[in-house]
């Protein structure tokens, strides 16, 4: 822990002691320091000396003041802004027990480890929530109004990840509030990251808003599912990419990132901003969707499992830091004369009446004994274990102001021996008392390691005593096998062993050997045995070069591949087609297959790819010859007959196929498996055989399809398929939404072969899956509505229909007729809708098709009274509706008008009897109509042109009541009305 202590041991108001610094930016430096009322740890910040100007204090104060007013769970929380008596100024906000998100993920790059998308998005919601209730729920205490906060600054440096799986914002020194936003300002000042800045942050705009804010964390996003920089080169280089380039989606498709994921991180990175989510909340809510039912506490929890599997070195200096915190004892830390202090008082811009310099504690006769230029710092610990070994540094001290004699006197009499001195006392003692022990103790084990070296030497315990025995007398004869690990036995020719059964786990040495013929035999289970005549001959005068023997065994490998007659390559030599089999000699091989309409299996050279296969027969273990194998791709067994040992090898040729399908996008799976293998397009290698094919559409807008995949030599690698569109399809009654409706929804293709029927009910929609193409769509309700038709129907974008039923026409029949007679009314005239509809025949009948429901009808004959009644026509009778209307006489005005008898007990009203047939019989309804008061034209001088008027052609004559029909009903010519 040495290298993480500071270049001073430093104590803020006798209650924060510096424990390490973390780390110096452009503007302060961040310390980490322990709060010994509140027992835990805290950050604080402090403003650099250069930097101790009025703008750079009030950008300073800002942050602190921002950041102390926002109470959020993922915002990290400011705790004090100080001034210190040393003339510099601090923050003291949380202290994050993690490390920010850019660190996570460069040590996943270190580990080749990927952060899972899942956790991304709840790291991506964690800052949404943040910027959001920064943006639009933070508001001023003193006025009540909303801050409007725009972070300005989103990016994986200011994204703190807690061990326990929080996540929290940090760092809002370049944050404005809209008031500060609504100002104008002459000068363009680009403040923020330049590799996550948005279009218009990075062109210098002065109305930028909190969507850019969304543009960053699009950026953030982007970085974690790729685990690559999205924009990065130089400051011109990144403008021009930020300003005019591509999002390039191909690292997040290799990854397998969900389509849906893809499409928000598209969406937050849209260069027009009114295009992207217009707020930070919209966005979280698409984000959240995807995590379905998974809560935030397990996430969370996945977080913390993740980064402490990621970080378990940072994790474990946590603890070793805590343990050395819990050794400390305050009254010696402000008792010890070599920790400096630093008396700070909360600051509040603008007030004057704040000394310049707060008083400080004199200066003890210690400190004067010190150089001016220097403090020096010894950090000692009772605990064996040196959990914080001593470290001394020099760094320049402060001119300290005067303190007031009352303060100055307090000071004094509370110093005594810090924690440091105390342990240093404590050492010192100790290290006299034992001195000659250790001393003994050291020569003891100097004295055995000496003796141990000497008997390994010569008793060759360890390799490393092996080596130097070898160094020291060279052997005569080396012998090695390969693999190691055989019985290696040389015998005379007359059967004398000089060596017998010995392992070969190490090179066998072999000294004082007399120079002559001998018989060297090697066994090894699985392999063939070795038996050879060598000669060693005799050493040269002064030579240490020893005759080495290399033993190399044969093994039997056995080729297969499916399909058959694929051309055998080992170590690039062709060797014969599969099956094959055949002797080698043990070493590294590569062996790699060959036949026509397949790509290319296995290996030329020892490399890492899709399909390799290097063996190692060098080796020991059978696992460990296969270990350069794909295993996707090849298979191995061993089988053994006389005790030699074949090794089969199986390799399953391949071919890529390109999938593609209409529309792209859909996720491809192979025989049921639950993780999807790509998305359209895609590029998918099969081995020979058959495969069931499914591609969904993620969004629900396609039908599953499901496609049969043959894969041998003559197949073609092009697969499209056309997926069908989901069409909803829903039913109601035209201005009667409420009133239930069932049909039949026949749907039948416009060129094509499709054909699709379904019942339907309002209530109960159903679906269609169509494929490309237009369509004859056609509603059938029953006789009760009219057929609805849609012909050349294509899908629309909403993948929906609603079939708006109209009921049908129907024949409604009147009768009219002479109330006292019965005798039929012929020539009467029927006004429907403001025109005639027609006329009686002879017999007093009308007939015709009108629209289903209610209506008026206006009945004017010559010589009797008008009459206008209402009419109730019953959609879906099986029977024609009639109507049977009486009319009576018109009477001079001086004659009292009769009662209709269908009309007794009421001379005001007429009552006409309507024969509505329903559906299960007849039924008839009775409608109550006022009469009509005409004019009575007087006999004796009778007004004829507002009674009638006589068609100048035919003579035929028209009531006073028909003055809207312009021509003759009888011959067609017009009408001349006085």
């Amino acid at each position: 822990m040495s290298e993480k202590k500071p270049k001073e041991q430093i104590i803020f108001n006798d209650q924060y002691l510096v424990i390490k610094k973390i780390g110096q930016g452009g503007f302060g430096i961040v310390w980490e320091a322990f709060d010994f009322s509140l027992k835990n740890f805290v950050v604080i910040k402090e403003l650099l000396e250069d930097f101790a100007e009025t703008r750079f204090i009030e950008m300073f104060y800002k942050e602190a003041l921002i950041a102390k007013n926002l109470i959020h769970d993922n915002i990290v929380r400011v705790q004090h802004f100080w001034k210190g008596d040393n003339g510099s100024y601090y923050i003291v906000m949380d202290y994050v027990v993690g490390r920010d998100l850019g660190h996570l993920l460069k040590k996943c790059a270190e580990k080749q480890m990927k952060l899972p998308w899942e956790l991304s998005v709840f790291i991506c919601g964690s800052m949404l929530k943040a910027l959001d209730y920064a943006n639009r729920l933070a508001k001023d205490v003193t006025t009540g109004k909303p801050y409007g906060i725009v972070y300005r600054d989103a990016s994986p440096g200011n994204v703190m990840i807690f061990f326990d799986g929080n996540v929290k914002l940090s760092d809002f020194g370049i944050a404005k509030t809209a008031e500060e936003l609504g100002r104008k300002s002459k000068q363009r000042i680009i403040t923020g990251k330049y590799a996550y800045m948005s279009p218009e942050q990075i062109h210098g705009d002065s109305d930028i808003d909190h969507r850019s804010d969304i543009y960053s964390v699009g950026i953030v996003l982007y970085e974690m599912l790729s685990n690559l920089q999205l924009y990065k080169g130089t400051s011109d280089a990144i403008h021009k990419q930020v300003t005019e380039g591509k999002i390039d989606l191909k690292p997040l498709e290799d990854m397998q990132v969900p389509h849906e994921l893809i499409e928000i991180a598209l969406k937050a990175l849209e260069k027009d901003r009114e295009k992207r989510y217009q707020t930070a909340l919209e966005m979280f809510r698409d984000l959240r969707r995807l995590l379905k039912f998974k809560e935030t506490e397990e996430l969370s929890a996945e977080l913390a499992a993740f980064t402490s599997k990621v970080m378990a070195e940072e994790l474990e200096g946590e603890d070793t830091l805590l343990d050395w915190v819990r050794q400390i004892n305050l009254q010696d830390v402000k008792s010890d004369k070599d920790v400096k202090r630093i008396y700070c008082r909360d600051f509040i811009m603008g007030d004057q009446s704040a000394p310049e310099q707060p008083a400080q504690p004199p200066v003890t006769s210690g400190d004067a004994e010190a150089p001016k230029d220097t403090v020096s710092l010894e950090v000692k610990s009772s605990d064996p274990a040196p959990a914080a070994p001593p470290v001394k540094v020099r760094v320049p001290e402060r001119k300290k102001a005067p303190a007031p004699a009352a303060v100055a006197e307090h000071k004094v009499e509370e110093r005594g021996k810090t924690v440091f001195e105390e342990v240093g006392d404590w050492l010192a003692k100790k290290f006299k008392v034992y001195k000659k022990r250790m001393l003994r103790i050291s020569i003891a084990v100097a004295i055995a390691a000496v003796l141990f070296m000497a008997a390994d030497t010569f008793m060759q315990i360890t390799p490393l005593g092996k080596n130097i025995y070898a160094h020291l007398y060279p052997p005569d004869v080396v012998i090695t096998t390969v693999p190691g690990g055989a019985r290696v036995s040389l015998q005379t020719r007359d059967g004398k062993y000089i060596l017998s059964n010995a392992d070969s786990v190490y090179p066998v040495e072999l000294r004082k050997v007399i120079p002559q013929s001998y018989v060297l035999t090697a066994e090894k289970e699985g392999y063939k045995p070795f038996e050879r005549v060598i000669k060693i001959e005799e050493k040269g005068a002064g030579s240490k070069t020893a005759q080495r023997i290399n033993i190399v065994f044969e093994f039997v490998l056995n080729i297969n591949s499916d399909p058959s007659g694929a051309d055998v390559f080992i170590d690039g030599n062709k060797f014969g087609v599969t099956p094959w089999k055949g002797d080698l000699v043990a070493g590294e091989h590569t062996v790699k297959l060959m036949l026509s309409g397949y790509e290319n299996l296995g290996s030329e050279a020892k490399e890492s790819h899709e399909g390799q296969c290097s063996l190692d027969f060098t080796r020991a273990t059978d696992s460990e010859i296969f270990s350069g194998i794909d295993k996707v791709y090849w298979k191995y067994d061993i089988t053994s007959e006389s005790g030699v040992k074949t090794f089969n090898l199986a390799g399953a040729l391949f071919k890529r196929y390109n999938i593609t399908s209409s529309p792209n996008g859909a996720s491809v799976y192979v025989n049921d498996e639950p993780q999807r293998r790509a998305m359209t397009p895609a590029v998918i290698p099969f081995k020979n055989g058959e495969y069931s094919l499914r591609l969904t559409d993620a969004n629900g807008r396609y039908e599953e399809t499901r496609r049969t995949l043959k894969v041998d030599k003559e197949s073609d690698n092009k697969v499209f398929v056309v997926m069908n569109r989901w069409l909803k399809v829903k039913v109601g009654i035209k201005d009667e939404p409420g009133k239930p409706v069932g049909a039949t929804v026949k749907i039948t293709g416009t060129g094509n072969s499709f054909s699709a029927e379904k019942k339907i009910t309002s209530d109960k929609p159903v679906r269609f899956a169509l494929p490309r193409g237009k369509f004859k769509i056609v509603f059938d309700a029953g006789k009760e509505y009219k057929l609805l038709t849609f012909k050349n129907f294509e899908i629309g974008e909403t993948g929906e229909l609603a079939g708006h039923m109209e009921y049908s026409d129907t024949t409604l029949k009147v009768i009219v007729k002479e109330t006292a007679t019965q005798k039929p009314i012929g020539d009467a005239y029927l006004w429907m809708r403001g025109q005639i509809a027609g006329k009686t025949d002879s017999s007093g009948f009308w007939e015709n098709t009108v629209i289903c429901g209610t209506g008026t009808i206006r009945i004017v004959a010559k010589g009797y009274a008008e009459k206008t009644l209402d009419y109730n026509v019953i959609p879906g009778a099986k029977e024609d509706n009639s109507l049977l209307v009486s009319l009576d006489p018109e009477l001079p005005a001086a004659l009292p008008r009769p009662s209709s008898p269908v009309s007794s007990g009421n001379a005001n009203n007429k009552r006409d009897e309507v024969v509505v047939p329903g559906r299960a019989g007849g039924s008839i309804r009775y409608i109550e109509n006022p009469v009509t008061n005409k004019p009575v034209i007087s006999d004796t001088n009778p007004d004829r042109s507002r009674v009638v008027i006589i068609c100048p052609n035919c003579k035929k004559e028209y009531p006073a009541g028909s003055r809207k029909l312009r021509f003759c009903i009888n011959c067609g010519k017009p009408l001349k009305w006085e």
